[in-house]
């Protein structure tokens, strides 16, 4: 039989799967040439993922947005009478 001491031992040799990644990045840190250093990026995974998604979504927007407005012909001679309008491109059709 183990005794309490021996039970304590086999309880604490146990590590989380958080204590054996940490352990071996400290191993991969240790074993690095001398000199080189290393930047460790903050923040999670999840957190890097919502940034991602955010500058694809909004260069997506940014690339297809529809940059000129159809109008009817009567609207476009009222605006063209005034000054509101510095530029206009009629196109048939």
């Amino acid at each position: 039989m183990l005794k309490n001491s021996d039970k304590n031992k086999n309880v604490n040799k146990k590590k989380t799967a958080k204590q054996k990644r940490k352990a071996k990045s400290d191993d991969i840190l240790k074993n690095l040439p001398k000199g080189v250093k290393v930047v460790k990026i903050p923040g999670s995974p999840f957190l890097w993922l919502l940034v991602l998604l955010v500058i694809v979504f909004s260069t997506y927007y940014a690339m297809t947005a529809d940059r000129t407005k159809q109008i009817d012909t009567s609207d476009g001679v009222a605006l063209l009478q005034g000054t509101t309008v510095k530029k206009a491109e009629i196109t048939e059709g």
